[in-house]
């Protein structure tokens, strides 16, 4: 049973693997590349094995789905050798950002980062033991739809008009189709297959910010952000949960890296941008929340790339995103313009009572107020509702971010500003969009809140992460810059000065030399 709920993702991860060698931007493979197309794989196979899925239960042949799984893997491979025999994947391999200075304890790095993933792994386990099932959300949203998806059989979409609203039935299907293929696979309703699913997203999210970083910046920039999300108490909550909020975060996340990946290492080349679009649009058909993200990114990207390179160029970049995006959006407008009902946010939202809570002036305090209280808790684990906010102990995530940029100085690559503009407009026009919703909610305020604003700060969480650590400067460029400051120190003592373009791989006796040179031409 464990080894078909594994081979239930297997195929899912090597229809990933070739979409994204596809489409990703040239680079020479090595283990950093190789690791990030496996997290990239992860969570882009199994969104579209759940939209075939989808596509085949609408007419009620879900029996087809191994064959549909089949199908999918053979459609890839024969996809990507006519392009590759085309000349279409026949590129040089991209450069890398050189890390300057070999630190001395380079090690260290990626020890501290394989302590913590394995004592969060651990944890993880623990939580599983004690609920198997998961929290509310879990087997009252995700699981529970899976189940009557797999129960339903032909009459599935009963469930969406069934009359339990309070298990959210607009809700899309990402994880409920990925949970019923492990299920089908399995021959049984298992609890490991929402289990395993929920790891294989947690480590997905991990792994991209790591290795993303490690070819974007450096190696050690990357553990290092590893160890801030690994630290970060209510990730592995919500991963041991089972929660549709990591794998939202993982499309976020993965987004903003395309954009990166493009605009570092594409050149004129815009295909690499259908793999943003086509995560965005996972994100939406992920959870209600991802639709918000979709509508952002679009506006957001095109209005910073048409400002660096004009307007023609970047209407070819959005049809690249667009291009991506389409067939997943296709899946999405079936779903939700003819079977979901309507959010229990808008459902039967009368216009007065909507303009009056608008124009209700302590709400917006309140909700700034829990904004500011959640940012300053959030990572540290769950807000009690019986207690409110509190501040548990240990280092808040975004202090701990706020001090290493401080620490380590700022430093920026022209050819990332447009993506860096793009992800963190986004960003902000989603904690807004966020603030709106509240405004909006027919629900008592400060119940939707203490049950809601942390798990959403925790979709785009390791996005943060990620943003601050590719404007941050790295380890080695911090220990280069010291050691210029302490050159300049030294040779100042004795009259000289540096150059600035002296490297620290030069000998360490050529500033002795040189000043010594001309002490004997001020003698001669």
């Amino acid at each position: 049973m464990i080894f078909m709920l594994f081979l239930a993702i297997l195929i899912p991860l090597l229809a990933g693997l070739i979409l994204t060698w596809l489409l990703f931007p040239a680079q020479r493979l090595d283990a950093a590349t190789g690791l990030l197309h496996l997290s990239l794989a992860a969570g882009i196979g199994l969104g579209i094995a759940s939209c075939l899925y989808f596509a085949v239960m609408l007419p009620a042949h879900a029996g087809a789905l191994v064959y549909l799984d089949r199908a999918l893997v053979i459609i890839l491979i024969a996809l990507g050798i006519l392009l590759y025999q085309k000349g279409f994947l026949r590129r040089e391999g991209g450069l890398r950002p050189a890390e300057n200075v070999p630190l001395k304890y380079r090690l260290i790095f990626p020890v501290l980062f394989g302590g913590t993933l394995i004592s969060g792994l651990i944890s993880i386990a623990i939580a599983f033991l004690k609920e198997p099932h998961g929290k509310w959300d879990a087997w009252v949203i995700w699981n529970l739809h899976a189940r009557f998806i797999l129960r339903g059989g032909e009459h599935w979409q009963n469930f969406l008009s069934s009359g339990l609203d309070w298990t959210h039935p607009d809700y899309p299907l990402l994880i409920p189709l990925s949970i019923v293929r492990m299920w089908k696979y399995a021959g049984s309703e298992t609890l490991y297959g929402p289990i395993i699913l929920s790891v294989f997203f947690t480590l997905a999210v991990a792994g991209l910010l790591v290795f993303s970083l490690a070819i974007l910046r450096s190696r050690s920039q990357g553990y290092l952000a590893g160890l801030v999300l690994m630290g970060s108490p209510y990730f592995l909550d919500m991963g041991a949960y089972q929660f549709a909020d990591i794998p939202l975060a993982f499309f976020f996340l993965a987004t903003f890296v395309a954009f990166f990946l493009h605009d570092r290492f594409s050149g004129r080349q815009d295909y690499p941008l259908m793999l943003a679009g086509l995560t965005a649009a996972l994100a939406a058909w992920t959870k209600n929340e991802g639709l918000l993200f979709l509508l952002c990114v679009p506006p957001a990207r095109f209005a910073w790339v048409v400002r660096d390179i004009g307007l023609r160029r970047a209407l070819r970049q959005a049809a690249w995103f667009v291009a991506g995006a389409l067939p997943v959006l296709m899946v999405i407008a079936v779903f939700k313009l003819h079977l979901a009902p309507s959010s229990d946010i808008f459902s039967g939202q009368g216009l007065q009572p909507l303009l009056e809570r608008l124009m209700d002036g302590p709400r917006y305090g309140q909700i700034l107020s829990a904004y500011v209280r959640t940012a300053l808790t959030f990572t540290q684990g769950i807000i009690d509702i019986r207690e409110g906010f509190r501040f548990n102990p240990g280092a808040a995530g975004i202090v701990v971010l706020g001090l290493y940029m401080t620490l380590m100085g700022i430093r920026t690559q022209g050819q990332d500003r447009p993506a860096w503009r793009t992800a963190v407009t986004v960003s902000i026009l989603m904690l807004a969009g966020y603030f709106g919703v509240y405004l909006i909610t027919p629900h008592d305020l400060r119940w939707h809140l203490l049950t809601s604003l942390n798990r959403l700060f925790i979709q785009l969480w390791p996005a943060a992460i990620f943003l601050c650590f590719m404007v941050a400067r790295t380890p080695e460029q911090a220990l280069v810059r010291g050691v210029i400051r302490e050159m300049d120190r030294l040779l100042s003592r004795r009259g000289g000065s540096s150059e600035p373009n002296k490297t620290v791989s030069e000998p360490k006796s050529e500033p002795k030399k040189g000043g010594a040179g001309k002490q004997k031409r001020r003698r001669t």
